[in-house]
């Protein structure tokens, strides 16, 4: 799945690229007028695109960003951008790209607080009162809200009629709810379909958005919200959406819809069924047909709270633009090697003991033998533990070879990550060690071996890593490797193997809290040239940081 998000650069982008990277498969590309931006390390690929107030060049952008980017799935950030979008949608498709926006009807009325008034009115909702500025007692204090404006910007209390802004066309007068639950309601909506809806309470807001917010499982509040989408749904509106509610003591109330996702809406990134991720998989899905029966249940958990925390992004020195060649390592850096020999080890727990008690008494065995000693020595102890003859032991681990998984998941972001370098211009290898023809099989299962310029088996070229060997054949002739950088997660074979060979730089992968080897011992293990060209990163997508494009 692959998605544009557009004036994606801040906050409201950032929810979106969350929802979608719940999905490792999804590739994700934001477009903002700014080069430098919350999102700008967070997404698979930033680009800078003209402004709104220049039209024919921001249209022509999308388009073209559209085509380069195969995108699939177009989704609007802000409120801004939604008219533009709306009068695009059209073009995309023939470009093979949903855009996640309502007709342009549709955009014009619910943009508005007037028109969503009369919208409620209409279908029968329950929403707080508007109040002409004409009318001759005008029950102060009221709020004044911008008739086109989102969240709480601009609004303020208006306590007499000498407070009233000139230009009061612009505004509306609302009355005030006082001691109330804020309610905030994500869903999508495709041809026709409804995604699950998640209801949160905003518990704690900062800077307009919650930063602590509770799954809300109200009957009340969920009723209300799939009234408020069979009215959508009969307007023909079609995206993502926010729907803000306000509930006190006398019922709910309709105060606010954005035909967007929502600001906090990264509430629901670890769902099954999120609402960027539902839309997105439902966009190509002609009006009529169904994937799945309409959703009725609400996201999340009974009592799930989330707390959204600010967090930062440091780089290591500048992107380096001096680089031609990037060689990977293959396993636990682009597939989970773990997870592989996991699941030859079930089946073959299920070969060997058919009864299901026995099965589990076997595998808890061999994870208590492969947790100790290591995968290498499993079969070794299991046999003197059990007591096989050396044929049983040999007859065991001949059937352990032959098991297979049906498929190998790539670890999170490989996929997307080769994809961008190899649109960067960089040439991609993949070096790795082990038997040949058992790394073969695990490329086609993972089906990245198309993704590769080239592929070296380090047992084909003498020795394994870190024998330099293998990295000098990798990295090319006449002197690559100093325009080459090595990605692995070992820092003996493949850091310090690369850096041997002459390679510029060599990023090691390591996952916070559960790294294979101390930092502080890999570091001193190689010495000053871990601080000047080994650079430890926790995603291969950090990889998109530091290498912005392939040298000339």
């Amino acid at each position: 799945m692959r998605a544009l998000i557009l004036s994606g650069g801040g906050f409201q982008g950032l929810a979106l690229v969350r929802l979608l990277r719940a999905d490792p498969r999804a590739v994700v590309v934001v477009a903002d007028i700014h080069d430098r931006n919350v999102t700008t390390h967070a997404a698979d690929h930033y680009e800078v695109v003209p402004p709104l107030a220049a039209p024919e060049a921001f249209a022509a952008a999308i388009r073209e960003l559209c085509r380069r980017h195969r995108i699939e799935v177009v989704f609007p950030a802000t409120a801004h951008e939604l008219t533009a979008l709306a009068a695009l949608a059209g073009e995309l498709v023939a470009l093979g790209a949903v855009a996640a926006v309502s007709p342009p009807e549709v955009v014009d009325r619910l943009g508005s607080k007037r028109g969503l008034a009369r919208f409620c009115a209409d279908h029968g909702l329950p929403a707080p009162r508007l109040y002409q500025a004409n009318e001759q007692e005008l029950p102060m204090p009221l709020l004044l809200k911008p008739d086109r404006g989102w969240g709480g910007r601009d609004q303020r209390v208006i306590r007499s009629a000498a407070e009233l802004p000139a230009d009061l066309d612009a505004f509306v007068l609302q009355e005030i709810v006082a001691d109330f639950d804020e309610l905030s309601i994500d869903f999508a909506l495709s041809a026709g379909r409804r995604s699950p809806v998640g209801a949160r309470r905003r518990v704690r807001v900062s800077g307009g958005f919650a930063v602590v917010a509770e799954t809300e499982h109200d009957p009340a509040v969920l009723g209300l919200a799939h009234r408020v989408i069979d009215a959508l749904l009969a307007e023909r509106a079609h995206g993502l959406f926010n729907l803000q509610l306000l509930r006190d003591g006398r019922g709910l109330w309709v105060t606010d819809l954005n035909l967007r996702i929502g600001t906090s809406a990264a509430h629901w990134a670890d769902q099954a069924d999120n609402p960027a991720l539902w839309f997105a998989r439902q966009a190509h899905v002609p009006a009529g047909e169904t994937t799945e029966p309409p959703a009725r249940r609400a996201l999340g958990v009974a009592g799930t709270e989330v707390v959204r925390v600010l967090s930062e992004v440091r780089l290591i020195g500048p992107p380096d633009r001096g680089v031609r060649a990037v060689v990977f390592d293959l396993d636990e850096t682009l597939i989970c090697q773990r997870s592989w020999a996991a699941a030859r080890l079930v089946q073959l727990a299920s070969q060997l003991e058919p009864d299901p008690a026995a099965r589990a008494v076997w595998l808890r065995r061999a994870l208590r033998i492969a947790e100790e000693s290591g995968l290498a020595h499993l079969f070794d102890e299991m046999a003197a533990e059990l007591g096989w003859s050396e044929p049983d032991k040999r007859a065991v681990i001949d059937a352990y070879r032959a098991c297979w998984p049906a498929v190998i998941e790539p670890l999170p972001g490989a996929v997307p990550v080769l994809e961008m370098l190899r649109a960067r211009g960089y040439r991609l290898v993949l070096l790795t060690d082990n038997p040949p023809e058992t790394q073969r099989r695990k490329l086609e299962l993972a089906g990245l071996t198309a993704a590769f310029d080239a592929i070296v088996f380090s047992r084909e070229h003498g020795a394994e890593k870190p024998d330099v060997a293998a990295f000098e054949v990798a990295a090319g002739p006449g002197g690559a490797a100093a325009r080459t950088v090595m990605v692995g997660d070992n820092p003996y074979r493949d850091a310090a193997g690369a850096l041997e060979a002459g390679y510029r730089r060599a990023f090691l992968l390591t996952h916070e809290g559960h790294e294979r080897f101390h930092p502080a011992l890999w570091r001193a293990a190689l010495g000053p040239a871990a601080e000047e060209c080994v650079i430890e990163i926790r995603s291969l997508r950090e990889l998109l940081r530091y290498l912005p494009g392939a040298a000339a």
